[in-house]
């Protein structure tokens, strides 16, 4: 695989995509050895906030470099008709349309095979898609037919004797329009099965001249990406079509998807005692769990993804000693994925508390410094304590607390007033209650704090904060708490 694909992995994905690629080109493989007529599909797991969508693009140009027939489908921007085959058919149809074009060193022979192969296919998916069967749905068992019913024999009656027929009556149809009635279900029925067998030969033939060509590799990779997000009606139907309409050798279905929230979906649509999870497991060979990020490569994706990382006046809060005496300020991210391991967020919780505190930072002037160890740690206090951020702001708690806090060292040597070199060790918890406590009293009384005097990083950082807070009463972060509040009433899209 091509790692020019993955400049910016942050989440080290790469690895995941290789191990995928070589699983799926050898159960191909398998599959022709044993001459078995069926397609791949697999689901890509993973939880919100794992960043899948990242990954699907990455891999997916990996794979398409690999002379391989790469097609995306996103179900989300998708989910608008009723039917969701129409609109995966419609980029099935733009994505194979060109391809003969596409495909360099084909010969015209080559060239015209596939050429009319796909137009074939395409038309004979039409016939498969095409209107539903028509059903008389359980009334019938009991001589009666819905509205909908009705008006559908309505129809064949006046189909068969050219005269319309607007009042009939669920019990006044006769014997012989019932009779009419299962003629024309069974015919569409049987039409529509032989269309969808046909269809599957088609797009066999289309993969079976891709191979012959020599300039194509097997199978056609199919993404079909938020799966979860769409209408649970929308992804049952777009599952059951994959599985019986293009179940053909020489495709690889890739869905990405959080198949708890599917499972879910499942649920709502045939009832809570339903085993959602079970029912999905028969539409893929098999499932892989995206491994989840760890915070630090979590927190660098989250950053990079966000409008901080073109602010110029960003103060991380933290700083620690390295080599050769040197202080230096703690990347931003790292800050953030300190605080999260500290307050015990999950990997959704991250996206959201990021958020939040981004949202909060975008009503701070550009020309004003950002304190993000403060802000972050208020944003994920307001999240696991939403009335403890009101307490804040009102004053009636002094301090954040939070319980099963995992604490964090710095080291920080520093010189003293003597001129001596003090080595000292400064905790999470203790910076943050510094910016509070700092951001909640007056400038003048703050002014002769202890920290001014020792040359430690929290009294330079308390020294420019005074500076540039002045002429107001208090410092620039005590607004922090009221600007997380008010972000913590926005509604985060989840992004995959």
């Amino acid at each position: 695989m091509n790692s020019v694909q993955w400049p910016d992995d942050l989440m080290q994905r790469r690895d995941s995509g290789d191990f995928l690629y070589k699983l799926i080109q050898s159960k191909y493989e398998s599959y022709i050895a044993s001459n078995k007529k069926a397609s791949l599909t697999f689901a890509l797991d993973g939880d919100w906030g794992t960043g899948k969508s990242f990954f699907i693009e990455r891999w997916s140009e990996d794979i398409k470099n690999g002379e391989h027939v790469v097609i995306h489908f996103d179900a989300w921007t998708n989910d608008l008709s009723d039917d969701p085959l129409l609109g995966f058919m419609a980029e099935i149809k733009n994505s194979l349309s060109p391809l003969a074009k596409q495909i360099p060193k084909l010969s015209p022979q080559s060239k015209k095979k596939i050429t009319d192969q796909t137009i074939k296919f395409l038309k004979q998916a039409a016939k498969a898609i095409g209107p539903a069967t028509l059903t008389a749905g359980k009334a019938i068992a009991t001589h009666y037919i819905s509205k909908e019913g009705v008006e559908a024999l309505s129809d064949i009656v006046n189909d068969e004797n050219q005269e319309k027929t607007t009042d009939l009556d669920t019990k006044q149809i006769s014997e012989k329009t019932l009779e009419k009635y299962f003629e024309e279900a069974l015919k569409n029925h049987t039409n529509q099965k032989n269309a969808i067998t046909q269809l599957i030969t088609d797009l066999e033939q289309l993969t079976t001249y891709l191979k012959e060509s020599n300039t194509v590799n097997l199978p056609i990779y199919i993404f079909i990406d938020e799966l979860d997000r769409c209408r649970p009606s929308y992804a049952i139907r777009l599952l059951e079509g994959l599985k019986h309409l293009f179940n053909a050798q020489g495709v690889c279905f890739v869905v990405s998807t959080n198949l708890i929230q599917l499972s879910e979906s499942v649920k709502s649509v045939y009832g809570q005692g339903f085993d959602g999870y079970r029912y999905l497991k028969r539409f893929f060979d098999f499932e892989y769990k995206l491994p989840a990020p760890n915070n630090l490569a979590h927190s660098e994706y989250l950053f990079q993804e966000s409008p901080l990382r073109n602010r110029k006046k960003l103060e991380p809060g933290i700083h620690e000693y390295h080599s050769q005496r040197r202080m230096q300020e703690l990347p931003v991210a790292t800050v953030f994925s300190d605080i999260a391991t500290a307050f015990n967020l999950d990997l959704r919780s991250q996206k959201q508390v990021f958020a939040q505190a981004v949202g909060a930072i975008s009503s701070i002037p550009e020309t004003e410094t950002v304190h993000c160890a403060y802000i972050f740690a208020l944003a994920a206090y307001a999240h696991i304590s939403p009335t403890g951020i009101d307490k804040l702001i009102d004053h009636s708690d002094s301090k954040i607390v939070v319980q099963n806090f995992k604490n964090k060292e710095y080291r920080i040597p520093f010189y003293n007033s003597s001129g001596d070199l003090v080595k000292k060790t400064v905790t999470l918890d203790s910076i943050i209650s510094f910016y509070h406590e700092k951001s909640n009293k007056p400038i003048p009384e703050i002014s002769n704090s202890a920290e001014l005097k020792d040359g430690q990083f929290l009294g330079e950082i308390l020294r420019s904060l005074i500076n540039e807070s002045r002429p107001m009463e208090y410092t620039i972060t005590k607004k922090y708490a009221s600007l997380i509040r008010l972000a913590g009433n926005l509604s985060t899209q989840e992004h995959r």
